[in-house]
């Protein structure tokens, strides 16, 4: 995706295909919004992602 959007990673961060979509769609619903958020996976040093749940 590109356009007017930033979405902010850490290093431990994994953003999974798709995942940007439900913000977006949130984003782009309601111009009042200032940003939107997600669940997202860590990875820790080890390489494994950590579910929250």
């Amino acid at each position: 995706m590109t356009g007017p959007y930033v979405k902010v990673l850490h290093a431990g961060d994994l953003l999974t295909p798709g995942r940007g979509r439900p913000d977006l769609a949130a984003l782009e619903a309601d111009p009042t919004l200032g940003r939107a958020t997600s669940r997202a996976l860590d990875r820790p040093p080890d390489g494994f992602p950590v579910d929250p749940e």
